[in-house]
């Protein structure tokens, strides 16, 4: 495989850069809301999602880099 058929598209990169910008904003909710409120279950909603997302970015990332 050549150099240039092992690399990234801009647009796939930038697809990525988005992704993982709304993973940090839903870990930014999560800090937001205090804990012990009435909307505490959202908040760990929001954690539950973003640690959740993160793995499969990452785990995604890894295999996609590494082709």
């Amino acid at each position: 495989m050549t150099e240039a058929n092992n690399t990234l598209s801009v647009d796939f990169y930038d697809s990525f850069v988005t992704l993982r910008n709304s993973i940090d904003a839903f870990s930014c909710a999560a800090d937001l809301i205090p804990a012990g409120g009435d909307d505490e279950s959202q908040g760990h909603l929001f954690r539950v999602l973003a640690c959740r997302l993160e793995g499969d970015l990452n785990a995604l990332w890894l295999s996609i880099s590494r082709s």
